[in-house]
């Protein structure tokens, strides 16, 4: 598992209006991508049976050396500013992305996510 926190998401070219992109962590092309190499994270195997805390907003890429899977729980912020934010959130990833997706096309407006 390789770790990333929120502030290196410049770094790893966050496409905007979304929690993606198109950065292959595994495989980095540095000449594609020429910042990724200033991005900063944390690398970890787990074994079996051991658990992985990831805080929120942190990027995270995850390999499987063997056979497994992967299980990912969520719980609900007790700060109501947070939970806000998780709102407005969920706004931009479904309405203003799609919306926008479906205005101008799809391959349009990932185009220009990627020349952002």
């Amino acid at each position: 598992v390789r770790l990333f926190a929120p502030e290196n998401s410049v770094f790893l070219y966050r496409h905007p209006f979304t929690v993606s992109t198109n950065v292959d962590i595994g495989a980095p092309d540095f000449v594609r991508y020429p910042h990724l190499s200033q991005a900063t994270g944390y690398e970890a195997v787990l074994q079996p049976g051991q658990t992985l805390f990831i805080p929120s907003q942190y990027w995270h890429y995850i390999f499987y050396l063997e056979g497994g899977f992967g299980l990912s729980l969520r719980a609900m912020p007790n700060n109501y500013f947070r939970r806000l934010h998780g709102l407005v959130n969920i706004f931009k990833l479904i309405y203003l992305d799609r919306g926008l997706a479906k205005l101008l096309t799809p391959a349009r407006w990932y185009q220009i996510k990627e020349q952002m």
